[in-house]
């Protein structure tokens, strides 16, 4: 599971991406929330959650 939040610390998109080596475009984000609505420009935090165990997080930039 993928989940992403803000540098407010509220959810705004969460996925369930099955792992499949070399599909880069499957574990991608688009830049929105999950309702389709783009999100503003800012630094959001994702987290990797495998078995109710967090196997990796880091941030990205949303800039436009």
């Amino acid at each position: 599971m993928l989940s992403g939040v803000d540098s407010l610390s509220i959810v705004i998109a969460v996925d369930n991406i099955p792992y499949q080596f070399g599909d880069f475009l499957a574990r991608s984000w688009n830049g929105k929330d999950d309702i389709a609505n783009p999100l503003p420009e800012g630094l959001y935090i994702w987290i990797i959650i495998s078995n109710n165990e967090v196997v990796c997080n880091g941030t990205v930039v949303l800039a436009k």
